[in-house]
């Protein structure tokens, strides 16, 4: 389960990822079967609303949790 973080990644979350998930990958944006966890920016488009211009960029930080009951309890303890 991924959950999107579009304000930034809060403060400590990733410490209670590393405590209560396992081992997770926040430097090099793959996923690998060593991980519980992984951290990545997601490219979203903003379609522009002037038809003349171009749309825009913009990058989600988003953090995926493998173990769908670890997930739930991620997303519940960090989704408010």
């Amino acid at each position: 389960m991924t959950l999107e973080f579009r304000q930034g990644v809060p403060e400590g979350c990733t410490a209670w990822l590393n405590k209560n998930v396992g081992r997770g990958n926040i430097t090099s944006i793959y996923d690998s079967a060593e991980y519980d966890w992984f951290y990545e920016r997601v490219e979203q488009e903003i379609p522009s609303t002037d038809p003349s211009m171009d749309s825009n960029v913009r990058y989600v930080p988003t953090i995926t949790v493998k173990d769908p009951k670890l997930a739930m309890l991620f997303v519940l303890r960090w989704s408010s």
